[in-house]
């Protein structure tokens, strides 16, 4: 519960640009354990033999993914400029963590393991929502290379290097 209050309190921190008291960096509380709340009892946990997911797997899989958004903004959409060779160097960082994340949730995200007809309602949604979630992550990251190539040609009209010109590509691509 701390945790997805936490991640609230952090989009709604930036979404309307108050400073945040705690950063994820911050913290060194372990995620919550992927049980059902069927599984605890008054003499522990009883893990059920039933071996299917837990509603808590998207749960915790959403507060992995919003430590890397919460980078993605501090890092990439900082107020103060930084550099194009330190915007790459924060951008394949980033990009490198999202892709480990995406692989650790393969199984769940991608639809050609298991028909998603076989899924109750609400995993339907979480899975949805990861999915979503996980693209909008993608085109956070590669955005403002785009973004500042096309203003830098834009404003300087001349020819960008070939390093930019590749960066660009790519971006654009994982934007794709």
């Amino acid at each position: 519960t701390f945790w997805c209050a936490y991640t609230l309190d952090a989009f709604l921190g930036v979404a309307l640009g108050r400073p945040m008291v705690f950063h994820d960096d911050d913290i060194d509380a372990e995620l919550p354990s992927c049980l059902n709340d069927n599984e605890l009892t008054t003499e522990g946990v009883s893990p059920s033999s039933r071996g299917g997911l837990s509603i808590m797997f998207a749960s915790i899989a959403h507060i992995k993914l919003a430590r890397i958004i919460s980078k993605i903004v501090r890092d990439l959409y900082s107020i103060k400029p930084i550099s194009a060779a330190r915007r790459a160097i924060l951008t394949e960082r980033i990009a490198k963590d999202l892709s480990d994340w995406r692989v650790e949730m393969a199984r769940f995200l991608d639809a050609d393991s298991f028909s998603s007809s076989l899924l109750v309602p609400i995993v339907q949604r979480q899975r949805n929502v990861l999915n979503l979630t996980y693209w909008h992550a993608t085109i956070l990251t590669y955005r403002p290379i785009v973004l500042s190539n096309f203003t830098r040609l834009l404003h300087q009209r001349r020819a960008a290097h070939r390093e930019e010109v590749a960066d660009v590509q790519e971006s654009l691509q994982q934007c794709l």
